[in-house]
């Protein structure tokens, strides 16, 4: 710094207070503004939880809810330690390996990305290796030798309808 700058400046005290008071009027302004910007990052986040909720949580729980055998929070917890759901790009939910990449099935005699439904949901499963802890999971199929669901092995029978017993009045007291 040369000294004509330090001389100018002790000459000019007013120029020094306004100065001054322009940047504590600055650093005010500066507070305010991210102060602002926290809130609104605050309600972004909040948004994208609901985008999340009805985009990914709402179609996925209805999924789960249709194989699932025990809670389907349960489950999920379970299924997430392998993959992952996220929101497609065209709206629907797809279901991932943790690396980003989409969870494939076998269809036929080509491997294609599994889709939200119980049947790519029960292939993946069977896919983690982990059989035994998934078959504790997963709702039973239903499918006996003709595909009609099973009524548990048992016979139905017709029960009659029972006639209301004739019921005397109490008496109370001497006849």
């Amino acid at each position: 710094m040369s000294t004509e700058n330090v001389e100018t400046n002790a000459q000019e005290p007013g120029e020094l207070e306004r100065l001054r008071a322009h940047n504590a009027e600055l650093l005010g302004d500066m507070k305010k503004l991210r102060a602002k910007l926290a809130t609104q990052a605050t309600e972004l986040d909040e948004a994208k939880a609901a985008l999340h909720a009805i985009r990914v949580d709402g179609p996925v729980g209805e999924a789960i809810a249709e194989v699932a055998a025990v809670s389907p929070r349960i489950f999920r917890s379970e299924f997430e330690r392998h993959y992952k759901f996220a929101a497609g790009d065209d709206g629907k939910v797809a279901i991932q390996k943790h690396d980003g990449t989409p969870a494939t099935i076998q269809r036929g005699d080509k491997r294609v990305a599994a889709m939200l439904n119980a049947a790519d949901l029960r292939a993946l499963c069977a896919a983690t290796g982990e059989a035994a802890t998934f078959d504790a999971l997963l709702r039973a199929d239903n499918k006996a030798g003709s595909g009609a669901p099973t009524n548990g092995g048992g016979h139905m029978r017709q029960s009659k309808p029972q006639e209301p017993a004739q019921t005397q009045p109490a008496s109370f007291g001497l006849r």
